[in-house]
């Protein structure tokens, strides 16, 4: 059984910054639909501030947004702050890249009111209005964008913008639903193509497939996973998820090995629903390899999964008194915060909690990571698509 997702909703307004996190995330990485998410995140940043809500506004670049969700975010950057400052400045920027995420519409009637904002990031603003003029693209002209991109980049190598931009112009192809043409060219049907360039282009074709959720390209990608392309596949096949993913997992878990299972593991952490979290189960009760079992945990937990914390617990509990590492240190903590959600307890939950909190769920005195410095001004150019 799994929680109810109204429990994990409730929880994005809970005291505790780690537990607001872990349900932000939840339903960003399910890639949810469900637009009562986002006024719930925006109750968190009012009621606790900028430096305890960081986090939880970059879990939420994914989360489905509104008209009033947009408006509050735009009415959030008109205000003055000062950029010096990192807290006010990632505030700003993780602002940013929610409206960045927004839906076409919601996304081109607004852009103006957007850029406009005295905290809207300078930087940000050039690949916003890029994002914007690909919306009247055809395949031909995304295409031909994608071909440029691949030979630039080649030339002066990638940073943050790069792949930012590489990542529009993959939306931009996959809004075109040509479902023939990707799944021909994720077999290698290249037509006349440059065959050296398409092979550097192929890691951008899987992430076309994931991004039109394309069912039918499931065990093309599920082919993958011994290849350089694993992690992008990987990346896809979350995208697509359902029950065609786990289906293919399961046909292969057995007769797999070790390493496919190590492997799919890592794919079901990205996945939700309750066939989902059954399959997890009964693969962890049955697994042996010890990095495969500790991502099958995660995945329970990712899921929310009610009947995997006493068996979870009792394998923290036996690992522990072996050989525990950081990983499964990480685990404690997500056992603890993922239970709070849940509200259910187990043995070793009060004394968990407490290295918990001691430790700052595993942060410790980091500071904050300044975002600034991933998208600099000087680093965009030249220009990305064709003239």
């Amino acid at each position: 059984m799994r929680t109810p997702e109204s429990k994990i909703k409730a929880a994005i307004l809970h005291p505790e910054e780690e537990i607001r996190l872990d349900a932000v995330e939840y339903f960003a990485l399910a890639r949810c639909e469900d637009v009562s998410v986002m006024p719930l995140v925006i109750q968190a940043v009012e009621k606790y501030g900028q430096a305890a809500t960081a986090e939880i506004l970059h879990g939420a670049l994914r989360l489905p947004q509104t008209e009033a969700s947009v408006d509050w975010i735009t009415d959030q950057l008109r205000r003055d702050y000062d950029l010096s400052d990192v807290v006010q400045e990632n505030h700003c920027i993780y602002l940013a890249w929610i409206l960045f995420h927004t839906s076409p519409p919601l996304f081109a009637k607004r852009f103006n009111d957007f850029i406009a904002t005295p905290g809207f990031p300078k930087p940000l603003r050039r690949l916003l209005k890029e994002r914007l003029d690909t919306f009247a693209w055809d395949w031909d002209r995304g295409w031909a964008a994608l071909k440029y991109y691949a030979l630039d980049t080649q030339q002066h190598g990638f940073d943050n913008n790069a792949h930012e931009w590489g990542d529009i112009i993959v939306e931009s192809l996959a809004r075109q639903q040509q479902t023939d043409k990707v799944l021909a060219l994720l077999q290698g049907q290249h037509d006349d193509e440059d065959p050296c360039l398409m092979c550097r282009l192929r890691p951008r074709i899987v992430e076309m497939a994931g991004e039109m959720r394309l069912t039918s390209a499931v065990p093309l990608l599920m082919g993958l996973f011994h290849t350089m392309l694993s992690c992008g596949a990987r990346l896809a096949l979350a995208q697509i998820g359902g029950d065609a993913v786990l289906e293919e997992i399961d046909a292969r878990w057995r007769r797999g090995g070790r390493e496919f299972r190590r492997w799919a593991a890592r794919l079901l952490e990205k996945l939700r629903g309750d066939n989902c979290a059954e399959r997890c189960l009964a693969y962890f009760q049955q697994a042996r390899d010890k990095e495969t079992k500790l991502t099958l945990a995660e995945a329970l937990l990712e899921n929310f999964c009610e009947d995997a914390v006493d068996p979870i617990s009792r394998y923290l509990v036996d690992v522990s008194a072996r050989d525990c590492r950081r990983r499964e240190f990480d685990l404690r903590y997500r056992m603890v915060a993922t239970a709070t959600i849940m509200g259910r307890t187990f043995p070793q939950f009060d004394r968990w909690r407490k290295l918990a909190l001691r430790d700052n769920w595993g942060q410790l005195d980091s500071p904050p990571h300044r975002m600034a410095n991933s998208y600099k001004p000087e680093q965009f150019g030249p220009k990305w698509s064709e003239n």
